[in-house]
């Protein structure tokens, strides 16, 4: 007998009610304390209507997919109208339809219990707090983190490696949105497989149903899903978390929003032009002309993003002339400047500014929208400040190609004439150049050969001395005899 939820009830065995999570159409997620004390969430579907009995297939398809960026499922339990547990042959399809036609409908399955993984927050409950905190949106290094982990796991739920019993079929997730994507710890895990299905050929023309705000045109026509159609709606997720918006009117209606998606007036104005045309790829009305999977989705839409926050370069362009229309608007610089018409240093004067620190007058900076801002010439002040070569032309933190053109502009400083080298000092009476001993740019056969002449040139003058000495004493001798 089915009955109203309340916490401390046990839907099924070991499982208790701590507090009540949310609702959809046609059930109610509880978090659950389960053996152990392990934290889980249960799920409480009612069969009697069109919408549950497609969730009962659905899980079916999912219950033995496992993947970690897909949110596990833990239990699968059904309950007849009296409240009993039904054995697990009910889950064969085949079986459960002998079982329906003999059973009186009070045994028939009334409700389907799933327990699964419990996890921290949905993405738009994490939009909804970055806004409360005065954010626009997630993060970008955040979101694109969840965006790949999502990415992840519907590229393995949309691969053709799965055996239902009838070969390897892709399924389709059906309902991807912000709040069918987990927040766990840091990753992110794909939930709610309420409207998964098997791709299979005979598959692709079956009406199927989604959240309007997130599904492609081929499931709102006849067409039925496609390969990619999880694809387009993680782009529009994309878009709502990294603006907070939509991209329709949300204002219009619900036909105006089944519109949008199926005429392609979607309109990706909010993010920067780059990321635009990636996502204009991912939600083409043609399913064959999208990314080839979510992967190359996410990695196409960094790319596009590193792209448009890429600091750019000020390139110098030549003033507009005198007369002309300009759309521009004018910066006055009213900074000093020296007699070579760069910047002058002023001392307490910070340097930095909103504009380049090296430049010409009359030229214009360029922004990295390409708006162009003339600057008209400064005058210099009187008496101008002591100059020191090279200053104002040698930017030590602007862009290299800037002070190229600055210095090819100015005039050059005067170049001082080349100094000539110190004279070699020279040890007296010998002419010997003097040597300093600790220069080591000279090599030591050098030295060698300089101490080997000092020791000959005072051998040879003791040697003289010596024979002089004795030719005196042999003279003296010689004269007294």
């Amino acid at each position: 007998m089915q009955g109203k939820l309340a916490p401390g009830l046990q839907p099924v065995s070991g499982y208790t009610l701590i507090r009540f999570l949310g609702a959809g159409g046609f059930g109610e997620v509880w978090e659950a304390h389960g053996p152990g004390g392990m934290r889980a969430a249960l799920k409480r579907i009612l069969l009697s209507g069109r919408q549950g009995k497609r969730e009962f297939q659905a899980l079916r398809l999912v219950k033995d997919v496992r993947h970690p960026h897909l949110l596990p499922l833990h239990g699968l339990w059904l309950k007849d109208g009296m409240g009993n547990v039904l054995d697990e042959k009910w889950f064969d399809a085949a079986e459960a339809k002998t079982n329906l036609n003999q059973m009186p409908p009070a045994q028939q399955p009334s409700e389907l219990i799933v327990v699964m993984g419990l996890g921290d927050q949905n993405l738009l409950d994490r939009l909804q707090e970055c806004q409360q905190q005065g954010l626009k949106s997630i993060p970008s290094d955040e979101l694109f983190r969840y965006m790949e982990h999502a990415a992840s796991g519907i590229d393995f739920l949309n691969a053709p490696r799965h055996n239902l019993g009838q070969g390897l079929v892709a399924i389709q997730h059906g309902d991807i949105k912000p709040q069918n994507i987990l927040v766990v710890g840091d990753a992110a895990q794909v939930c709610d497989f309420g409207l998964a299905r098997a791709l299979a050929e005979s598959d692709m023309r079956r009406s199927t149903s989604a959240s309007v705000a997130y599904a492609p045109p081929e499931i709102l026509t006849e067409r039925g899903p496609s390969n990619s159609s999880d694809q387009y709606s993680l782009a529009i997720s994309y878009f709502e978390l990294a603006t907070g918006g939509f991209p329709f009117d949300a204002e219009s209606g619900l036909q105006g929003v089944i519109d949008s998606h199926r005429l392609g007036r979607l309109t990706f104005a909010a993010l920067p032009a780059t990321e635009q045309e990636v996502l204009r790829k991912a939600t083409a009305l043609d399913p064959a002309a999208r990314f080839d999977s979510c992967k190359l989705m996410v990695q196409a839409l960094q790319q596009a993003h590193a792209q448009a926050t890429r600091p750019v370069m000020a390139v110098l362009r030549p003033a507009s002339t005198p007369g002309t229309a300009s759309s521009t608007a004018e910066v006055k610089d009213t900074r000093p400047v020296d007699n070579f018409g760069g910047v002058a240093f002023v001392p307490g004067r910070s340097s930095q500014s909103n504009l380049p620190q090296s430049h010409s007058p009359g030229t214009t900076v360029s922004n990295r929208n390409q708006d162009t801002l003339p600057l008209p010439a400064a005058q210099p002040l009187k008496p101008p400040p002591v100059q020191t070569h090279p200053s104002p032309l040698v930017s030590r933190t602007g862009p290299p190609v800037m002070d190229a053109i600055i210095a090819s502009a100015s005039p050059a400083p005067p170049r001082k004439p080349p100094e000539k080298p110190a004279p070699v000092p020279y040890a007296p009476h010998t002419g010997t150049p003097v040597v300093d001993p600790r220069r080591s740019d000279l090599p030591q056969q050098h030295h060698a050969k300089n101490h080997l002449l000092r020791m000959v040139g005072v051998g040879l003058f003791i040697f003289f001395t010596i024979v002089a000495i004795i030719m005196g004493c042999m003279m003296m001798t010689l004269g007294s005899s």
